[in-house]
């Protein structure tokens, strides 16, 4: 008898030994996702994961995500968001360990910049010249719309392209 019982517990330790070893040991992204101008967190962000056929994640206030119990391996995220360029990237998952995956997103949305906030004329001179900019992406449409009569602009409307820069004259044509 005590030859049997020792032969089923050599069996029974050979079997959680077999059966540990068959576990496969899983690992995990997480990060943070910011604007690349602001540092700002962004919330609203999908990421996805492939290949898998997880759900994509949506980050919140905080701009974290992360995706678990992934099997080791290689793994694309890509990251969109309306208004900032879509992003991709691989990372390497290892057994048992986190891979950090943050990343800074790019607005893809124009930002008009206008060199002076007010029209003020030098005492010896009756023009100014104006610099209008596109500090973001893409390309801006502007336009000069208030019509007074003492002043002439050139050019009154235009569009300004990622870095771009448009020179407008504004002339004092009149003493008021």
């Amino acid at each position: 008898m005590k030859t049997q019982t020792r032969f089923f517990l050599l069996i029974a330790l050979f079997l959680s030994i077999s059966l540990s070893s068959c576990t496969e040991k899983l690992g995990y992204i997480q990060g943070e996702i910011k604007d690349s101008q602001t540092g700002e967190l962004l919330e609203n962000v999908t990421v996805s994961i492939s290949p898998g056929n997880m759900d994509n994640k949506t980050t919140q206030s905080d701009g974290k995500f992360n995706f678990s119990d992934l099997t080791p391996g290689l793994y694309t995220l890509t990251l969109t968001k309306d208004d900032y360029e879509t992003t991709s990237k691989d990372f390497m998952v290892n057994e048992d360990e986190m891979t950090k995956a943050d990343f800074s997103l790019v607005s893809s949305v124009p930002i008009l910049a206008v060199s002076t906030n007010s029209l003020n004329f030098p005492a010896t001179s009756s023009s100014l010249t104006v610099d209008i900019s596109n500090e973001g992406e893409g390309s801006v449409e502007w336009e000069v719309v208030e019509a007074i009569s003492w002043l002439t602009v050139n050019p009154v409307s235009g569009s300004t392209s990622k870095e771009g820069q448009d020179p407008v004259y504004f002339l004092w044509t009149e003493q008021i």
